[in-house]
């Protein structure tokens, strides 16, 4: 507290000199003499008005030095005090020493019971409308809760507004891309959300034969020819990537396509030879063979290669491994 009152002393004192220089340099003394300086100021009694002046009272104070000249108060005619905030002269006699002092120390406290005061009440007011501004955003809140989706739809609220809305709802949203989109959404309160999201695919994949198309291609292959597979795939009800209903040459496009093994492939690799091969191994010219089969009396199994009128044989001395 002291040194607050110094510096309050000290600056009051620079002042007070500012002041008095511009409105007289000279001191002036009362009648009938006695040397005692009229103007409120010259502390030192030098008869000038300076920083000595200002080094004189404070030493006054804090170091033990001379108490400041008294001065002898104007005429009732004069001017007055000059404004320092004094509203008494020095008594020759001393009884009222150091009243400048204490009236500053009094008026500081003052202004510092005023701030304090000040303060307390503006930290009230705000508690005050901090549990005021609670309560009117839990009601906001809770409407907002029921008017979000009504809002949101609304044609007539701007996309700027629907911006600030995720903004105030929403932390942060990831991404992870695999066969499906998954998105977490964290909003500001701390909730997670999570959703997995169909992902957009190129013309290309829309255009795609569905897998289980593929596969059940795949399965009749081994008993049945292209033109065959058409007609059951049409059955089922299956269709191909662009919604087409299947025929012979589309089955086989389809097989080239996602690489599934022909049926000459997998004929082959059950022992079955083609005509000349059955021809040679049968000991028969192909005229033979053809005639024979169409008979039924070959001695080797048939199956059907293809929609032309192809057949393949079952090689007489295969094993089925």
């Amino acid at each position: 507290m002291k040194r607050m009152i110094a510096i309050g002393l000290f600056v009051n004192a620079v002042l007070l000199v500012g002041i008095l220089l511009r409105e007289k340099n000279t001191v002036v003394h009362a009648e009938g003499g006695g040397g005692a300086p009229v103007v409120n100021g010259d502390v030192n009694g030098d008869g000038a008005i300076d920083i000595s002046d200002t080094v004189y009272l404070l030493t006054s104070l804090y170091l033990g030095g001379p108490d400041p000249k008294a001065i002898e108060c104007p005429s009732p005619a004069g001017m007055g005090l000059p404004a320092t905030g004094q509203t008494k002269c020095y008594d020759t006699n001393g009884s009222e020493d150091r009243l400048v002092t204490d009236q500053l120390e009094a008026e500081w406290n003052a202004r510092l019971r005023g701030l304090r005061e000040s303060r307390d009440e503006y930290e009230r007011a705000r508690e005050v409308d901090h549990l005021a501004m609670d309560e009117e955003k839990k009601a906001r809140i809770r409407a907002l809760a029921s008017d979000f989706p009504a809002l949101w739809r609304n044609p007539k609220t701007p996309y700027r507004e629907r911006k600030r809305m995720v903004r105030l709802l929403i932390e942060d949203v990831t991404l992870r891309k695999d066969d499906e989109i998954s998105l977490n959404v964290r909003f500001k309160g701390g909730a997670v959300r999570s959703f997995l999201i169909p992902r957009l695919r190129a013309s290309w994949e829309e255009r795609r034969t569905p897998p289980e198309v593929v596969a059940q291609i795949d399965r009749l292959l081994d008993d049945h020819t292209e033109g065959e597979i058409a007609e059951i795939l049409n059955e089922q009800g299956l269709v191909s990537g662009w919604g087409r209903s299947f025929d012979g040459r589309r089955v086989r496009v389809t097989r080239r396509l996602y690489k599934v093994r022909s049926r000459y492939t997998r004929l082959r690799e059950a022992g079955f030879l083609k005509l000349e091969e059955a021809a040679k191994k049968l000991g028969i010219c192909k005229w033979v063979v053809k005639e024979r089969r169409a008979q039924g009396t070959l001695p080797v199994e048939v199956r059907k290669l293809n929609d032309m009128g192809e057949y393949m044989y079952k090689d007489p001395g295969w094993k089925d491994r």
